[in-house]
């Protein structure tokens, strides 16, 4: 993340994760690495094997405030 247009958006894209699929789990290094690996989209490169250096989380809806319903 270089720009300040993808900052706030990876900022909110994991909000959105840490609420969304581990909103119990307490703060800790497994965690993190969970949430690294979701930040990680895995259907990109040849195959899907490879994955996306950015995806655009206001392009697929994946923010805290269309998960809670706002549009």
């Amino acid at each position: 993340m270089s720009t300040s247009y993808v900052n706030p958006l990876g900022l909110a894209r994991l909000v959105d994760l840490r609420y969304a699929n581990h909103g119990a789990e307490p703060m800790s290094d497994a965690l993190i690495q969970a949430l690294k690996q979701d930040l990680t989209p895995s259907l990109c490169g040849d195959g899907g094997g490879q994955p996306c250096v950015y995806q655009d989380p206001l392009a697929h809806h994946q923010l805290e405030l269309y998960r809670l319903g706002y549009e």
